[in-house]
């Protein structure tokens, strides 16, 4: 699904680090080039740091990202926190929509809380 205004993202727009808040975590993606990212998970409340890397792909057709069996789902589908989200409990890839709103990038498919791209380091 691409929403917002201009051109649907390419493979060229996603590498860069995503950012989501969530009333209970901080979570953190950078998306490198070359397929892979590292993560990372930092509660609130209890200040656990957790931190994964893996593998990406981009589905320019479906506008999805894949990410590989590491990485870490931190809330459920009704926006509570998963406790154990850091024990590799199951093997599955994450697949999440890439969408350009109002000319940035986010990755996500809750409005509240998407992964919102922060601006590019200035040399």
């Amino acid at each position: 699904m691409f929403t917002g205004c201009g051109k649907p993202p390419n493979n060229s727009d996603v590498p860069g680090t995503y950012v989501a808040e969530y009333p209970f975590a901080t979570e953190s993606v950078t998306i490198k080039d070359g397929g892979k990212f590292d993560q990372t998970i930092k509660v609130k409340a209890s200040g656990k740091v957790a931190t994964t890397n893996g593998t990406w792909r981009f589905d320019a057709k479906d506008g999805d990202i894949y990410f590989s069996e590491e990485f870490m789902v931190v809330v459920d589908g009704f926006g509570e926190m998963v406790t154990n989200f850091d024990t590799p409990t199951r093997k599955a890839i994450s697949i999440l929509p890439v969408r350009r709103s109002f000319g940035k990038m986010q990755i996500g498919v809750d409005p509240r809380i998407p992964y919102k791209k922060l601006p590019s380091a200035s040399p």
